[in-house]
């Protein structure tokens, strides 16, 4: 799996439509065969900053999605909003793109659990869970999940 985060400074004048300029590229990326997910989150600390989380299945999707028509229109509909070059985190996780791993945009949430580096699941949590997970007192600080492949994850 590519795995990939990006955090994009955007100039004052362009945050409140930053997501309708970039429309049209997540959508046209998310439609790409290797595309595990392709999702944006925008800072609570800093307005201007705009944080895109992205995986592919393998390198092979990853340069099909750098070499895509869609990839430079993207970029040529952002470069002028942009208050700086944006910041990249680019790494492969081998093996890490079987069955185990799943899209955010078809996550199973079903059963989230939180799996101590011991092993066994943490405090018997094996329900869904809403709001504040269980694990805070865990040394793994893990604040909020949202949705965990069914099987756990390790802190």
């Amino acid at each position: 799996m590519i795995f990939i985060v990006v955090k994009f400074k955007v100039r004052s004048e362009h945050q409140d439509e930053w997501l309708e300029t970039t429309k049209a590229f997540t959508e046209a990326t998310r439609a790409e065969p290797g595309n595990l997910w392709f999702d944006w989150s925008r800072s609570v600390d800093d307005p201007s900053e705009f944080v895109l989380v992205e995986a592919f299945r393998d390198g092979d999707a990853g340069a099909a999605h750098v070499g895509s028509e869609h990839f430079e229109k993207g970029l040529d509909a952002m470069r002028p909003a942009l208050a700086e070059t944006p910041r990249i985190l680019n790494m492969e996780i081998p093996g890490a793109s079987g069955p185990g791993w799943v899209s955010s945009r078809s996550a199973d949430r079903k059963q989230k659990r939180c799996v101590p580096p011991t092993g066994g699941t943490h405090r018997g949590v094996t329900e869904p869970v809403r709001g504040p997970h269980p694990c805070l007192q865990h040394p793994c600080r893990v604040r909020e999940v949202d949705a965990m492949p069914r099987w756990g994850t390790r802190c």
